[in-house]
């Protein structure tokens, strides 16, 4: 019965094909992984929330949220375009661009750390120690965590997604129950920035020498993927400072305890969205292999099927967002509306996600050319936004810019 039961869903499968044009059950197959390890890792990110907003203070979480989002912005000048280029040239079997890279990215690691240690320097200059000390955390640990965490690259590349999941469980039991501990015995900004990079990085480290062990990748190498990599990281750099700089503007603007409704309000919207990320993960192995005449042939079609979904998990959460709200965060009610609105820019945003997912398989020339003027437009745009009206100011801004990149994506697929 089982095994006619598969019969027929591989049948349906294929029948599908037709309307879709997808490869539905490699789709099928992969998906679900993907989409189970999203699950579990939104679950991880969802109880660590409710211990947030339990133990720590408005004020506390706000800082520790902006010395995140700092520290992102540093993390834009390590190579964060590696880990596509890994899982381009996995795919097609040079499995040995995935150790060369990590030594490339640690390598590379030195332009963080230092301007890691000049912002250090300046906030203790000012006198703001917590600030400080926080940022040298940063300088010794984010490059060392960035550059490690290429392991997830790889597995991609080899669409061994069944993979990704059992080792991303690992680093969340790692995670998310030391960050935990940390909360309950220790809800101090400074301590949770120290817990939140040390277990990044530790954990990062395991997995990476485990899977090293057990997966050995091959000796087939290609230096353009360095190369590749290494451009696509250059160009992302203004990209990576624009896809944080709003918690920035609102601590600057508003303080740190509006940063921390604004973080509860965008916080699941995003993990939401985020079990739609698989279909684009699974898209690149997937269109690194097709020619560039055959990936625009259905790019649109793919594009709005991707949109009605998406539009779907939003509408549900934005019905549910009160109660959601009442039931597991009652002292972040103001974040309701906020989060609702922030829906709306994040079902655009991911739909966004594909259109570019094809550029980068297609290696386009025009990702440079995007990469520098969609963040110049998203930084002005969140700024004033910021400025004029707060909070709203920046979701309205997110959902405008997030239109622009979805247009402006599907249009340049068409060369």
């Amino acid at each position: 019965m089982v095994k006619n039961l598969k019969e027929k869903t591989y049948q349906f499968l294929r029948w599908s094909e037709k309307y879709t044009k997808t490869d539905m059950v490699y789709l099928a197959e992969n998906i679900f992984w993907l989409n189970l390890n999203n699950i579990l890792t939104a679950l991880f990110s969802f109880a660590l929330a409710i211990f947030f907003a339990r133990f720590v203070s408005k004020e506390t979480y706000g800082i520790y949220q902006f010395i995140i989002s700092l520290s992102s912005i540093i993390g834009a000048f390590t190579l964060t375009g590696m880990n596509l280029s890994v899982t381009q040239a996995v795919a097609r079997n040079f499995e040995k661009v995935f150790p060369e890279s990590v030594r490339v990215q640690i390598k590379f690691g030195m332009i963080p750390f230092i301007i890691s240690l000049l912002i250090s320097l300046y906030y203790l200059i000012n006198k703001n120690l917590v600030l400080s000390y926080s940022l040298i955390i940063v300088a010794f640990l984010l490059p060392l965590s960035n550059a490690l965490n290429t392991w997830v690259a790889f597995l991609n590349g080899k669409k061994d997604f069944k993979g990704v999941l059992k080792w991303n469980i690992i680093f969340n039991l790692i995670y998310y129950l030391g960050m935990i501990g940390v909360i309950i015995f220790l809800p101090e900004s400074l301590f949770l920035v120290i817990a939140n990079f040390l277990l990044n990085t530790i954990a990062n480290l395991i997995i990476y020498k485990k899977i090293l062990k057990k997966y050995k990748p091959n000796e087939n190498y290609e230096e353009e993927a360095i190369s590749f990599g290494k451009k696509i990281s250059f160009s992302n750099i203004l990209s990576m400072i624009s896809l944080n700089i709003d918690n920035i503007i609102i601590f600057h603007f508003l303080g740190s305890a509006p940063l921390a409704i604004y973080t509860f309000a965008s916080n699941i919207p995003e993990r939401i969205m985020g079990l739609l990320r698989p279909i684009s993960t699974i898209a690149l192995p997937k269109f690194s292999e097709k020619k560039p005449d055959d990936i625009k042939e259905n790019i649109y079609e793919k594009t709005l099927k991707f949109l009605g979904l998406a539009s779907i998990f939003g509408l549900i959460y934005i019905l549910f967002t009160p109660l959601i709200f009442k039931i597991f965060f009652p002292l972040y009610k103001e974040s309701v509306g906020y989060s609702q609105l922030y829906t709306i820019a994040m079902i655009i945003s991911s739909t966004a996600n594909l259109p570019f997912i094809a550029l980068y398989a297609k290696r386009s020339k025009y990702l440079y050319i995007t990469n520098i003027i969609y963040p110049i437009t998203n930084i002005s745009m969140l700024f004033l936004g910021g400025y004029l009206l707060g909070i709203t100011g920046v979701i309205l801004a997110k959902v405008l810019i997030s239109t622009i990149l979805l247009l402006g994506g599907l249009y340049l697929n068409k060369f």
